[in-house]
C-alpha cells in the first residue's frame, strides 16, 4: 500500500501525453451513428401537428347540450338572523357611536349581537349519525 501511494506521489509532477483529438476541419470518416439532415428530421412540432387528427370538431358536435345548473338554495331564517347579527355586532363593535348610548353599553351590545350569531349558526349545525349499527369500522364478512 506505501508503494502504491509512493509510486502515485512520485508521478505528480511527470507529463501526461494527450490522446490525439481529430481537428474540426477534417471530416470524419465514419460517423458512429446516422445523422440525418437538419431538414429530414421529425420536430416534436409535428407530432404534436398530427394529435387529435382523427378527433371532430368541436364547433360540428352539438350533439349533447349539458342541462342548465339548479337554483342556489335559499339560506334559512335562522342562517339569515345568525350571518346579520354577526355582521352587526362586528360594525358595532367597530364603530360604537353608531347607537345613542354610552359607547360601553354598545360594546356590551355588540359583543351580546356577536355571541348570539355565532351561536345560533353553530347550533343550527347538522348532527352526525349518533346511532352507529357497528362500531368497529372493519371488514364485514
Amino acid at each position: 500500500m506505501d508503494a502504491a501511494w509512493a509510486s502515485i506521489v512520485a508521478g505528480f509532477d511527470d507529463e501526461v501525453d494527450e490522446p490525439a483529438r481529430p481537428s474540426l476541419d477534417e471530416p470524419r470518416r465514419a460517423p458512429r451513428f446516422p445523422v440525418l439532415p437538419v431538414e429530414d428530421q421529425p420536430s416534436l412540432l409535428d407530432a404534436l401537428d398530427t394529435f387529435g387528427a382523427d378527433l371532430p370538431d368541436e364547433e360540428t358536435d352539438e350533439g349533447y347540450t349539458p342541462p342548465p345548473p339548479p337554483p342556489l338554495p335559499r339560506p334559512s331564517r335562522a342562517a339569515v338572523f345568525g350571518i346579520g347579527a354577526m355582521l352587526a355586532g362586528l360594525v358595532l363593535f367597530l364603530v360604537p357611536e353608531l347607537l345613542p348610548v354610552d359607547n360601553d353599553t354598545a360594546l356590551l351590545v355588540a359583543l351580546g349581537l356577536l355571541l348570539s350569531g355565532f351561536v345560533t349558526l353553530v347550533w343550527r349545525l347538522r348532527r352526525g349519525d349518533d346511532e352507529v349499527e357497528d362500531p368497529d369500522d372493519g371488514a364485514v364478512i
